[in-house]
């Protein structure tokens, strides 16, 4: 089945920040850079320069949809089985056979239970629907995830953790290589993909995000009549377009269809029951058999020869030559994987180089 990538996008309610200087506008931020006279670092703007701003993303979600930005909160009991149709419909709405996918997984609920469809939909639709696709997990998920995805019947080549014998080592995360442009003013975001598909293959390759039905449904029990959760689009925006969605052909996400939004918004899920509906999911799924696994642990180091490099790039770059404010910013006393002011500009200046 062919798809066009613009049905696609259709189908989603954006999560990515849209780059405006007034006149022009794109999901690149190197392109409206580009766009601009003049650009003035501005540590205090969300995107670094004092011309270019952010447009939200429910400022461009489909006309058609319009509605549910003003759409009451409902008072339904939340249902498992219409949930896990709408992401089946999504699936058969948005995938193209043709290409190759990428499921980001951990030993989670929300990436299992996409997992879980997705093997259920190969069953019912064959493997020629299905294609070329991948799982892959990080430490410290790795046990849960190598068993979930056994017990589940996905086929050893088609499951890995990354650089699974080098797990303790620092650098483990494919992070800080000053040739991954990132697309905010933000970090780079750590990739784990990098054995299975190489940066070569990413813009040949559709990525799925696998989480984020957490915040969906945590934010459900808001007072708010809008169905905009606050905290699912503002804790999400720059982080996935810094280094994921932005390096791939193009990023699916299940958990943020409009019929997902629109389904959500007529449940009542009260605070102390939210976590319950991804429990009945996976109950549902019968994706109880092996436990879940607490995210925590990671290795985020780095070695004293990879930190030298990164700081050699950075001397080395355009943004650091152009605008002399930033040598000041940067100190690396800060994590620069972390939300610091080091990250930050360090992930500017990657963007900064493809500008």
């Amino acid at each position: 089945m062919k798809v066009d990538d613009n049905k696609r996008i259709k189908e989603m309610a954006t999560i990515h920040p849209i780059y405006t200087n007034g006149p022009h506008s794109s999901y690149d931020l190197r392109e409206v850079c580009r766009r601009c006279s003049s650009l003035t670092f501005d540590s205090n703007s969300p995107t670094g320069f004092k011309e270019i701003t952010i447009i939200t993303p429910e400022k461009v979600w489909n006309p058609e949809h319009s509605h549910l930005l003003t759409k009451k909160m409902g008072k339904e009991k939340a249902d498992p089985q219409k949930i896990i149709n709408t992401i089946k419909d999504f699936f058969l709405t948005t995938w193209d056979s043709n290409d190759v996918h990428l499921l980001k997984t951990s030993g989670g609920r929300d990436s299992r239970i996409i997992a879980r469809i997705l093997k259920t939909m190969e069953k019912e639709e064959g493997k020629d629907w299905l294609g070329e696709f991948h799982l892959v997990c990080h430490q410290p998920e790795e046990k849960i995830f190598k068993a979930a995805m056994k017990e589940m019947g996905w086929k050893p080549e088609q499951y890995y953790v990354h650089k699974e014998d080098a797990i303790e080592e620092p650098d483990y995360y494919d992070y800080g290589d000053f040739d991954i442009n990132a697309n905010a003013f933000f970090p780079q975001t750590f990739g784990f993909w990098s054995e299975r598909i190489s940066k070569d293959m990413e813009k040949d390759t559709v990525i799925i995000n696998g989480s984020m039905s957490n915040r969906l449904l945590d934010t459900r029990y808001s007072k708010s009549t809008n169905i905009i959760f606050r905290n699912f689009y503002r804790s999400w925006p720059n982080v996935y377009a810094s280094n994921i969605a932005f390096r791939f052909k193009i990023s699916i996400d299940p958990y943020a269809s409009y019929k997902m939004l629109d389904l959500v918004s007529d449940m009542h899920v009260p605070k102390s029951r939210h976590d319950n509906i991804r429990k009945h999911i996976c109950s549902t799924l019968k994706d109880d058999k092996v436990p879940y696994s607490i995210n925590t642990g990671y290795n985020f180091s780095l070695s004293q020869k990879k930190k030298n490099l990164m700081r050699e790039s950075f001397i080395k770059s355009k943004l650091y030559e152009k605008y002399p404010e930033v040598r000041d910013k940067q100190t690396w006393k800060h994590n620069v994987y972390d939300r610091t002011i080091d990250g930050k500009v360090y992930g500017l200046a990657t963007m900064f180089e493809g500008v």
